[in-house]
């Protein structure tokens, strides 16, 4: 079993974004050096709070370009690398033209580049750790009855017709195992649910916390069924430090090759709707409005229109609806956090602390202005 030392360097992609910069932070804290992969170096108000991470934890963050989608571009940043972290990943699958274009070869030819320079460097790579989803061990509830899915689970529903960003997430995992397997390089996959917690950008505050966001702006939310994790935990399990040891060892890094871990909180599956209640017991000083885009009522109208037979998926179709849209509405899929806490020693920060540093993140960065409740 390979480890990775303090020390050593490892490369992130997607650095700036909302996960990858909290795995950064997480990093540093635990003693690496940090390759932050970002497609433009230069660009100040993407790489800021990446440098002032590094200040703030007395530890160094080298700034090196990616592109997912150009072959070769990473394979200066991998250069002396002990591991790689491949974060980077395409988050926006509502407004979409093109699923296969705007989703799906992103995910796949994006995974192809990163492995492709990992391979160029397998002298000093040691270990590949990548950045999943939930969604990539059950897209709907296929066991039926409300089961518990676990790191035994691969999501085989999903296909581009039916659910884009589930496809691609499942198929880059794969394709990650097979090529991992090849090079004989171990692997660490990380599969969070719906990702809340603080932003160090405006920009993350568009990521999944959008949900936060339009909370305390009152603006409609996407109302669907889910499990949260806070972002804090996410990165911790990306670089853990070994409890039962005085030399600090990333869990994560030092896994057995398909190591698989969901990462969700203790509060179980609930409709994003339920945020409501939990913002307002967590932040009572502003005033917070859950708003759902999707009347229950709609949903409803809208199952009965894609059950009609034989005309029924035809027509839902013309109006965007799939079976994976509704059944993320009707259906709760809970998922086990257990191998995380056991393997990764993870004691996943309760919601209500998660909201309430989420939000103020966002009021006292200046990105959202708040209402007094």
């Amino acid at each position: 079993m390979a480890t990775i030392p303090p020390g050593a360097t490892v490369a992130v992609t997607g650095a700036s974004g909302f996960i990858g910069s909290h795995v950064v932070e997480a990093c540093l804290k635990a003693g690496y050096v940090v390759r932050a992969c970002v497609r433009d170096p230069s660009n100040e108000a993407k790489v800021a709070h990446l440098e002032a991470l590094a200040a703030k934890h007395g530890g160094a963050v080298e700034l090196a370009r990616g592109d997912l989608l150009e072959a070769g571009s990473f394979d200066a940043a991998f250069d002396g690398a002990a591991a790689v972290v491949h974060v980077a990943a395409v988050v926006e699958i509502l407004k979409v033209s093109d699923p296969v274009r705007d989703i799906v070869d992103p995910s796949l030819e994006g995974c192809r580049n990163v492995l492709a320079s990992v391979e160029k460097h397998l002298a000093t790579i040691k270990k590949f750790v990548h950045t999943s989803s939930c969604i990539a061990v059950a897209a709907v509830d296929s066991k039926g009855g409300g089961a518990t899915y676990d790191e035994a689970d691969f999501n085989g529903w999903s296909t581009v017709e039916t659910d884009p960003y589930g496809f691609a997430k499942s198929s880059a995992e794969a394709l990650v195992r097979e090529a991992c397997e090849t090079m004989a390089l171990p692997l660490a996959t990380l599969n969070p649910g719906v990702t809340l917690g603080p932003c160090f950008t405006k920009q993350h505050t568009k990521a999944s916390t959008v949900l936060l966001r339009e909370l305390l702006y009152g603006n409609k939310m996407l109302n669907y069924n889910c499990c949260f994790v806070d972002v804090r935990d996410v990165g911790a399990a990306h670089a853990r430090r070994d409890a039962a040891s005085m030399i600090r060892i990333n869990r994560c890094l030092s896994m057995p090759a398909t190591g698989r871990h969901l990462l969700v909180n203790d509060a179980g599956v609930m409709n994003t709707l339920d945020l409501g209640a939990v913002a307002k017991a967590a932040c009572p000083q502003w005033k917070t409005v859950a708003a759902p885009m999707y009347a229950p009522a709609l949903i409803s109208a809208l199952r009965v229109v894609y059950d009609a037979p034989l005309v029924g998926p035809s027509l839902a179709g013309l109006a965007g609806i799939t079976e994976f849209k509704l059944r993320v509405f009707e259906e709760k899929i809970p998922f086990s956090n257990a191998r995380a806490k056991r393997s990764l020693v993870l004691a996943f920060v309760p919601l209500v602390d998660t909201v309430r540093d989420a939000m103020a993140s966002m009021v006292e960065g200046g990105w959202v202005k708040a209402k007094a409740a």
